[in-house]
């Protein structure tokens, strides 16, 4: 029974007719008459020692605002602990899905021999996830029921920028045209295509005294329509040029 029967005394226990309730004892002499004493101890309980972070969990990379359709990729991390705290994201107080998550194995620093967990994010931003143009993200820190803690980053929705422009003409009449501004997508990794910039005109219709008038657009200009431009001016700046200097040779005989 994992029992131990400590007796004081000078004889000697007979083991074989002992148990919990009696005792029997041989060697015994006069000297021997008293009072005895029983003490029993049980094997001790097995104890843990956990040494819980002195910070909650700490989220990195995370933008502070996004878009349909963007990427996002941060960490979680938990440091100096023993053992290595379990950590959990969560989108929109609904945990993660797994796909969403990477999983690294935990450090540990050899001379305090503590352990940093880290865990990763990534997936699509969609429209469904802005909700109220907010995105919410979670991260929780748990070693076992003794701690406890968690921290949040609020994302905003990021919303194309609306630039107006006064287009004037000869006509008594006047058009108006909005350009919308895009921030640049996320530059995406590994085998991820790489999304350019764009720009979306928006053309409305304005309406006059005799009737509506015709669609007004503007195109922006492209840098190899910009280099040509400029390749066509430096020539006919070289054709003057060269007919000056002509001119200047026939004056001169």
């Amino acid at each position: 029974m994992g029992e131990q029967m400590m007796m004081r005394t000078m004889g000697e226990i007979l083991r074989v007719a002992s148990n919990e309730s009696q005792l029997m004892m041989v060697g015994l002499s006069v000297a021997s008459s008293g009072k005895y004493s029983c003490e029993v101890s049980a094997d001790a309980p097995s104890f843990h020692t956990m040494i819980v972070p002195k910070h909650g969990p700490m989220i990195h990379g995370i933008r502070p605002r996004y878009r349909a359709g963007d990427i996002v990729r941060g960490n979680c991390s938990s440091a100096h602990s023993r053992p290595a705290a379990n950590l959990t994201w969560y989108i929109n107080e609904v945990q993660a899905n797994p796909s969403h998550i990477r999983i690294h194995k935990p450090f540990r620093e050899h001379k305090t021999d503590l352990e940093t967990s880290v865990i990763g994010l990534h997936f699509v931003v969609t429209a469904h996830h802005f909700l109220g143009g907010k995105l919410k993200i979670r991260c929780t820190a748990r070693i076992h029921e003794i701690y406890l803690q968690s921290s949040e980053k609020s994302i905003e929705e990021e919303r194309p920028r609306v630039i107006s422009q006064a287009s004037s003409s000869s006509s008594s009449s006047s058009n108006s045209i909005n350009m919308i501004q895009n921030s640049p997508y996320d530059q995406l990794l590994d085998d991820e295509l790489d999304r350019k910039d764009f720009m979306t005109h928006l053309h409305g219709d304005m309406s006059s005294a005799s009737g509506s008038a015709p669609l007004a657009t503007r195109s922006v200009p492209s840098i190899s329509s910009i280099r040509t431009g400029l390749l066509a001016t430096a020539t006919g700046l070289l054709i003057v040029f060269h007919h000056l200097l002509k001119f200047r040779t026939i004056s001169i005989t």
